[in-house]
């Protein structure tokens, strides 16, 4: 019997201690459109875009052993596909919420400034709590592209940005 039971005790053990990470990404394509010349020979008013505050949402999940002091860390870069991007144009990410959860003693830090994203992963933003009962749901985010001139050549640039959660 003392061997059926070590045996329940380490299944048991092992199923509860196994831990992952899940992240999935919701939101639509960013279309931006240069803005309008307000007259002849000038450059444009702005030389950003932003998208709208919840152009992008971050469901993520956090298992740890039974819960207890769940952690990850988000990281983001960009592919570019087709025309090679201008050095001047820079596309930029934000978080602009917290998100939803019933995680207690939780916090998300960092990702609240624009960083730019570039072509190679870094750190976006992280999570830490006690005690993590569900999914963080709805993390809004933000996009921003700089540097927009009459001096950028014409083309259509795209990019695909990926996000990556880690423990």
């Amino acid at each position: 019997m003392k061997n059926l039971s070590l045996v329940l005790f380490i299944c048991l053990f092992y199923t509860f201690s196994s831990y992952g990470q899940k992240i999935i990404v919701n939101g639509s394509n960013w279309i931006v459109t240069a803005p309008t010349l307000s007259e002849a020979g000038s450059n444009y008013s702005s030389s950003f875009i932003e998208s709208i505050p919840n152009q992008t949402s971050i469901d993520a999940t956090a298992w740890s052993f039974l819960g207890l002091l769940p952690s990850f860390k988000v990281f983001v870069h960009k592919v570019v596909t087709g025309t090679a991007w201008p050095a001047e144009l820079l596309l930029s990410v934000r978080r602009t919420s917290g998100g939803n959860t019933l995680a207690l003693l939780a916090a998300l830090s960092g990702g609240v400034n624009y960083q730019v994203i570039s072509n190679t992963s870094n750190s976006f933003f992280q999570y830490g709590g006690l005690l993590n009962l569900t999914n963080i749901n709805n993390i809004s985010i933000q996009y921003k592209i700089e540097g927009i001139s009459v001096l950028t050549p014409i083309s259509t640039y795209s990019a695909t940005v990926y996000y990556t959660i880690t423990e």
